[in-house]
């Protein structure tokens, strides 16, 4: 994984299943010894950094070959510095073995790619048995085996990471937020009814909620099923690299510039991951995108956008009017209790107010003529989902030469004109650089 962006998407899922990991019951025999199952994990995601850093040298970019100003990760300046060298950084896109967080997380599906077939089913044996209690875990959602818990998550993780497909990812995004309006909308309704206050009943914990969203569409699915749909999506992937670019109107004005003066500077990043799939399997995953499918998808993501920033500013509303009639109906002084009925019956114009301000964030998705399939999302408004953006940027692009797929995304503080002028060039370059694989 390339970013803590992506690593939030799924680590609520991961780290309940981490919590639910315990001693195995008498009588299983995995496939490895827990001390296996470690010795193989980290020699596979050791070998990450030095492949990631090989393919990147032979097809992608040096921050120079874009143009003046432009910065690798360990070249920009140390305000806004976050890995201290090349080594440093390729080692973090691997992920490390250490507690129980992103980075964990991130070393254990870098390791699915390095290790073979026989040892990737001997992992996911080992790792459900780690899963595997006398007792039933508590973590573990009601509807769910403690072996569709273990391997669900992984499935989710390869999905994100290793789809070919931009718009695959974004559908993933956009149907998430549509199934969790609907479990918010059940909880709202219970909390914040007519009848009810703002503590007419518990709320779901966000991580709790976040898990059950995305655990879902795998509850019901067989072991069996969860197992094969992770070895194909590990073997069908075989090699990636990911490097960030930065570049700056005037580095030197960006370090002792104050706050102020510094947001008038076009500070803006650009991403560029590029996915190698094995040919005679990727043809099941490939999704290409045509001009009608394109509109389509705009179509949805947007009403679905739409709906769930509305649904988002009535809960906030019905929370407020809830809270009001619960003081209303404590307060002993005659002038407070006017004071709170003056601010209920004034609820509804200022809510007209707070809703034409709310960000309203629209997608427009276009094709492009570069390789074999090309097309470009651009988010647009005043908007922030760090959670959910792959990184978190306003403007991004597939582009696909034969089993090599290309994610460009470009973001920071620039103008339009400026993130056109970026993505332009990079299509361009990596159209040029992946021609190899047609």
């Amino acid at each position: 994984m390339n970013g803590s962006a992506r690593r939030k998407f799924v680590a609520v899922a991961l780290l309940a299943f981490a919590a639910a990991a315990g001693p195995r019951p008498a009588g299983s025999r995995p496939q490895w010894t827990p001390a296996e199952l470690e010795k193989k994990l980290k020699d596979a995601v050791a070998a990450a950094p030095k492949k990631r850093a090989a393919l990147a040298a032979r097809f992608l970019p040096k921050a120079r070959d874009l143009g003046p100003g432009w910065l690798a990760p360990w070249e920009v300046p140390a305000g806004i510095r976050k890995v201290g060298s090349e080594q440093e950084y390729w080692a973090e896109q691997a992920g490390r073995f250490e507690g129980t967080g992103g980075a964990f997380f991130s070393a254990l599906i870098s390791s699915l790619m390095e290790l073979s077939p026989a040892d990737r089913e001997a992992f996911l044996k080992t790792w459900v048995n780690l899963g595997s209690q006398e007792a039933r875990p508590p973590q573990i959602p009601a509807g769910m085996t403690v072996e569709q818990f273990a391997l669900a998550p992984l499935l989710l993780v390869l999905k994100w990471e290793y789809a070919p497909s931009l718009a695959d990812k974004m559908e993933m995004v956009t149907s998430y937020l549509e199934e969790m309006q609907t479990m918010l909308a059940a909880q709202a309704e219970k909390r914040f009814g007519q009848a009810g206050g703002p503590d007419a009943a518990p709320a779901s914990d966000s991580q709790t909620l976040l898990m059950d969203v995305i655990i879902k569409p795998f509850k019901g699915m067989p072991g069996a099923r969860l197992r094969q749909d992770i070895l194909t999506w590990a073997s069908a992937h075989k090699d990636m690299s990911t490097m960030t670019y930065t570049t700056c109107d005037d580095w030197k004005a960006l370090a002792s510039a104050d706050a102020k003066a510094a947001a008038k500077l076009h500070l803006r990043h650009a991403v560029v991951s590029l996915n190698v799939y094995d040919r005679a399997s990727m043809s099941g995953l490939i999704r290409d995108l045509t001009a009608a499918q394109a509109a389509t998808l705009q179509t949805t993501w947007n009403e679905r956008l739409g709906r769930f920033r509305d649904f988002s500013f009535d809960v906030l509303m019905r929370k407020r009017t809830a809270e009001l009639r619960q003081q209303i109906a404590a307060e002993r002084s005659p002038e407070r209790r006017a004071q709170l009925e003056q601010e209920l019956a004034r609820l509804p114009a200022a809510a007209g107010q707070l809703s034409k301000a709310m960000p309203n964030v629209r997608f427009e998705v276009g094709q492009r003529d570069f390789g074999d399939n090309c097309y470009v999302i651009d988010m647009k408004g005043d908007f922030s989902l760090p959670e959910l953006t792959f990184p978190a940027t306003n403007l991004q692009a597939c582009l696909r030469n034969g089993n090599a797929v290309v994610f460009i995304g470009l973001g920071g503080i620039s103008t339009p004109e400026l993130m056109k002028k970026d993505l332009d060039r990079l299509l361009s370059e990596m159209d040029a650089r992946t021609a190899f694989y047609r």
